[in-house]
């Protein structure tokens, strides 16, 4: 790890104009909006073909039309389906739902699925958090006289579906910001069609957009933040059984308790019906005992499900690890052993400790096919890598970071040596260097009501990164180990207050550093409350 420290030079003119303290002056003097103050919820009526959409869907409930919404497997899509079936529900259309099984179905609307609704009598199907790449369903919809609306935030191609209507920020010139999820899209239609903002809409368009980490600016963060405070205060039982008790709502236990029992159902669908998620998440509360049965069962059942994701995930890592050569500038793996639904889970994890480019794939032995997951790192931009190569590929999609494609066995090499090729074209000397900044911070800055300030900047997330600082400290009143030496602690009396710094899991440093006087320490900064007793640490990421 490459450190920038940042030092700041015009904190106290920020301090004296924004009336906040040092710690909160000095991370805005390296943002470009040094505002931290609210943005509205942009209007539902400024996306293109918003009054189309309505229209139509007023023209279903009063002739109460079959309708089916169409969602996906992940939280987002979860989401975003259990809005609009419970908005439907609320203006007295039963609709009918399908969440797609993605081992049968794969991603997205698909021809067999268009069919089979329409046998059932299906007139109208909704897309959420896909459809925009859904030619070959739409145009079967059509010709089978079915409307299609796609709701989606996905990137759009060079070619649009033929679908009824599309909402969609992309193509909506008068909506001010764009990257929105798909379930805060159900959301803001959701809302439109039951003629009001509702709260627990904005709670379910919340827990999306953390689960398909968003943006966290613009109206996004003022979404989270509202959300957040609603959910502590009414305490839903939806979000109550999937956090377990006593747990803070925020962005961290949103996203690393509550997101990865829902993804896991849509990873390992032996335990669980996904489709259960949405009977799960469209009613706010429990209406009679039965429900509140169901509730707890399904919780109890989505935990031990991702505790078996958690333990998969584990070996199938330590099998990638044993098939790949850690050395080269990307890495590639396959195995007919790696589980379709984690392999992107596994390629992320690869990526994060390598710091490189990672490509997992699953081989089908029978057809002779490659499913792969595949994540980068800054600088190499890995849907234009697979767009480039798209000849040695079936299919393929994504974004910067994170992709997913298929292609033949026998195709593998030529791929792998066309990645490399890209990489090469690309290359600058620090490419593979993992850089991050940090906020010099003095022994002055450090205390309660400084570090408190920092709740004005949250929530944190991708475009409003929680800060790391950097510390220069001298002479630790304690240094110690923790959880039998697997943790290190450094305890520093400062002049305002005393500072626990936790570098969790490298306890095994703690003989270097056991005399050591004078520090560097880089982490990020919090209030720590047990027991009624609040004190700062630092959550530690690297140490000199």
């Amino acid at each position: 790890m490459e450190w920038q420290i940042l030092e700041s030079q015009r904190y106290l003119e920020i301090m004296q104009r924004l009336q906040v303290g040092t710690i909160v002056g000095k991370v805005l003097d390296f943002r470009e909006n040094q505002d931290p103050g609210k943005t509205p919820l942009h209007d539902y009526g400024l996306l293109k073909d918003a009054k189309k959409v309505l229209e139509r869907l007023e023209k279903a409930i009063f002739t109460q039309e079959k309708v089916v919404v169409y969602g996906d497997y992940d939280c987002d899509g979860i989401m975003a389906t259990s809005i609009l079936v419970s908005a439907f529900e609320r203006r007295h259309l039963k609709v009918g739902f399908h969440i797609p099984n993605r081992f049968v179905d794969g991603y997205g609307l698909s021809v067999a699925r268009v069919r089979q609704m329409h046998e059932k009598g299906y007139t109208l199907i909704i897309t959420v958090d896909n459809g925009i790449s859904a030619f070959e369903a739409c145009e079967e919809a059509k010709r089978l006289g079915m409307d299609v609306i796609i709701t989606d935030h996905h990137e759009i191609g060079s070619k649009l579906p033929e679908a009824y209507a599309i909402l969609h920020t992309g193509l909506s010139p008068d909506y001010p910001f764009k990257g929105i999820s798909g379930g805060f899209l159900a959301c803001k239609l959701g809302c439109a069609l039951i003629g009001s903002q509702d709260a627990y809409f904005h709670c379910l368009a919340a827990i999306s957009t953390i689960s398909d980490v968003m943006p966290m600016v613009d109206e996004n963060r003022t979404l989270v933040k509202c959300a957040l405070s609603v959910m502590q205060e009414k305490r839903y039982l939806n979000f109550e059984l999937l956090l377990g008790e006593n747990q803070r709502y925020s962005t961290t236990s949103i996203g690393f308790t509550l997101v990865p029992k829902i993804n896991s159902i849509g990873r390992l669908v032996d335990g669980l019906n996904p489709s259960k998620c949405v009977t799960y998440f469209r009613h706010a509360i429990a209406h009679d005992a039965k429900e509140r049965e169901f509730k707890m069962q399904f919780a109890s059942l989505a935990t031990k499900i991702n505790q078996s994701r958690q333990k998969l995930t584990t070996s199938q890592y330590a099998l990638a690890t044993t098939n790949m050569n850690t050395d080269e500038d990307v890495l590639f793996c396959y195995d007919k052993d790696f589980h379709e639904g984690l392999i992107g889970l596994v390629a992320g994890k690869l990526t994060k400790t390598y710091y490189r480019p990672s490509f997992v794939m699953h081989l089908d032995e029978e057809k002779g096919i490659l499913k792969g997951s595949a994540r980068s790192i800054a600088g190499i931009n890995l849907y234009d890598l697979l767009k480039k190569n798209k000849d040695d590929l079936l299919v393929y999609g994504g974004h910067e970071l994170a992709g997913g494609f298929s292609l033949e066995l026998a195709k593998l090499n030529d791929f792998e040596t066309h990645v490399k090729a890209y990489i090469d074209d690309i290359r600058t000397p620090d490419l593979f260097v993992e850089k991050s900044h940090a906020i010099l911070l003095e022994d002055r800055d450090i205390s309660l009501e400084n570090v408190r300030g920092l709740e004005a900047l949250q929530p944190f997330g991708q475009g409003n990164e929680e800060p790391t600082f950097a510390m220069r400290l001298s002479h630790p009143i304690k240094i110690e180990t923790l959880s039998d030496k697997k943790h290190l602690k450094l305890t520093f009396e400062l002049s305002h207050a005393r500072l626990s710094c936790l570098w969790f899991n490298h306890g095994e440093v703690y003989n270097q550093i056991s005399q050591q006087q004078h520090f560097e320490l880089f982490g990020q900064i919090s209030i720590n409350q047990f027991r009624n007793f609040e004190n700062i640490q630092l959550i530690l990421q690297d140490l000199r």
